[in-house]
């Protein structure tokens, strides 16, 4: 009754329905929705998402090539589901510093093929990031915390064959892996920011039984930004984007004036800002189109007013540009910040000599560093954006400074391009009125009278973050609730002293559970469900 796949091929069933979903997500864009809605019932894509970060954050060197494995049910219902399978590669001292969204980017098999026409859809990124919250914060699967009191359990358990087991797992890997990790997800847009903390009466609570009069309240760290939030279980992302008033300031535009090296040995750090520097040597990037690189075949052309082929070409992967630009407003007076960026195939970027992104580079950059991916030309000729609002406190109030480290794969790419703009932006928050009637702003504390199902979301400059998600039980349901009987597939023919009664085994109404409040109080059972037994 189930088709089961592996790295190997087939090994139950038959292929018929994965080469149908595999070659679907291999020939259609998933950003559009109907094609991201059609994958979404063929295959689990949360817990594809699982999949993924464990393997991910694990640092497994033996994947994604190799051991996996996924199946599906037989039916009309049947959803394809990944799952690991030999994992003993993980958590290796000399990979704490690895984590392998390059392999997905690059590889030919499942794994990267469904991971690389997800990641194009908003909603896929969303679920991405809702898990990792969900699995590292708030008591989570996969916080420090509940980690090491499995590997004590376990450690108990083996003690008898294993007597002195290495502790590396929850010494070193645990407590410094979720930073690496997380940094890594940024850099891929696969996580943006943790959600909203929770809070009844003051004191950090994320969910569980409260009083009735209880109040909640939410907070978040960093500035320019609101919280939103429903009452009735809806994801406030999907109530639709708040109407916001938006002014737009371009600090760098593509065709700002530019100096660029391309070093033949090691100089300052002072050059990426901060400290006085002089490039007055250097050679100057004036005018449109505005963009540094070289192009040996075709592609690029079109995007550079400077070409330094004759000085990286067989010689040097690393360029570096320097873009002054001045600030005659307050930092105030901005909301939030992105970095638009056109680039093959790395960078690193900072202001006033502050480091605010990087892509395709991992570890401490030199004078003749090399990016440790390629960015396909097909992406590279566009701009991406990314959100570093972050660091508007970095800004000055009159001269600044934007530096970019520009990498090339190789000194014998063909091709190379570094092209950029910085923007700023003032919003005028919302309202109440012109946002969808369920999803509200956190403006004052919460009284909950009831059970609730809070799901909250930070918002900073169009951008969600990760998703809070809690119940609140108010009343003794757990103290007062019991089941007083269970009638389960009941005989077909009862009798009683008078007559004989007929029951119809398929009529599921002869199917029941009976619950009882024993306590004196009312308790509200409008969030109350069964989580496994029944069907």
């Amino acid at each position: 009754d189930w088709d089961v796949m592996t790295m190997s091929g087939i090994r139950d069933g038959d292929a018929v329905a994965w080469n149908d979903l595999l070659n679907y997500v291999r020939n259609n864009d998933l950003s559009d929705d109907t094609h991201y809605q059609h994958v979404s019932k063929r295959l689990d894509i949360p817990a594809f998402a699982d999949y993924l970060i464990l393997e991910l954050w694990s640092g497994n060197w033996d994947w994604p090539q190799n051991n996996w494995a996924a199946a599906s049910e037989r039916s009309e219902e049947g959803m394809w589901r990944f799952f690991i399978w030999d994992a003993e590669g993980g958590m290796f001292p000399d990979r704490l510093n690895t984590v392998y969204f390059d392999r997905l980017n690059t590889q030919d098999n499942a794994n990267g093929y469904f991971y690389r026409a997800l990641k194009v859809n908003n909603d896929f990124r969303g679920v991405f990031a809702d898990r990792i919250y969900k699995h590292f914060y708030n008591n989570g699967a996969l916080t420090e915390a509940n980690i090491r009191n499995r590997f004590f359990e376990l450690r108990e358990q083996m003690s008898g064959v294993i007597s002195d087991m290495d502790t590396y797992v929850i010494s070193t890997w645990v407590p410094n892996r979720l930073d690496i990790f997380l940094e890594a997800c940024i850099q891929e847009g696969m996580f943006t920011s943790p959600g909203p903390t929770f809070e009844i009466n003051d004191q950090y609570k994320h969910g569980g039984a409260i009083s009735a009069g209880d109040t909640l309240t939410m907070t978040s760290k960093g500035r320019f930004q609101s919280v939103y939030y429903t009452l009735d279980g809806t994801d406030p992302r999907l109530g639709g984007l708040p109407q916001q008033d938006t002014s737009t300031t371009t600090l760098v535009a593509e065709s700002n004036a530019k100096r660029v090296l391309v070093p033949i040995s090691p100089i300052s750090d002072d050059w990426k800002g901060g400290q006085s520097f002089n490039d007055s040597a250097w050679p100057a990037c004036v005018g449109r189109p505005g963009g540094v690189g070289y192009e040996r075949g075709s592609g690029y052309k079109n995007l550079i007013t400077l070409d330094v082929g004759n000085q990286m070409f067989r010689k040097n992967a690393t360029c570096y540009i320097r873009i002054p630009f001045a600030l005659s407003t307050g930092i105030g007076d901005f909301n939030f910040m992105t970095l638009k960026i056109r680039y093959n195939d790395g960078f690193i970027a900072y202001i006033n000599g502050i480091e605010v992104a990087r892509r395709n580079f991992t570890g401490t950059p030199s004078w003749n560093s090399r990016a440790d991916a390629e960015h396909p030309q097909s992406e590279a000729v566009n701009f991406e954006n990314i959100d570093i609002s972050a660091f508007l406190n970095d800004l000055r109030r009159g001269d600044n400074l934007l530096a970019i480290h520009g990498l090339n794969y190789s000194t014998t790419n063909s091709d190379f391009l570094i092209s950029v703009e910085l923007i700023a932006d003032k919003i005028i928050p919302p309202t109440e009125s012109n946002t969808s009637s369920n999803v509200l702003r956190y403006t004052e504390p919460i009284i909950l009278t009831h059970s609730t199902h809070v799901k909250a979301r930070i918002l900073r400059g169009g951008v969600w973050s990760a998703l809070s998600e809690a119940t609140f039980a108010v009343g003794p349901v757990e103290d007062n609730l019991r089941i007083t009987e269970i009638m389960y597939h009941p005989i077909f023919i009862s009798e009683t002293p008078r007559r004989k009664i007929a029951v119809d085994s398929n009529d599921p109404n002869t199917e029941y559970i009976e619950l009882k409040n024993i306590g004196a109080e009312t308790i509200n059972l409008n969030l109350a469900k069964f989580t496994n037994g029944i069907d």
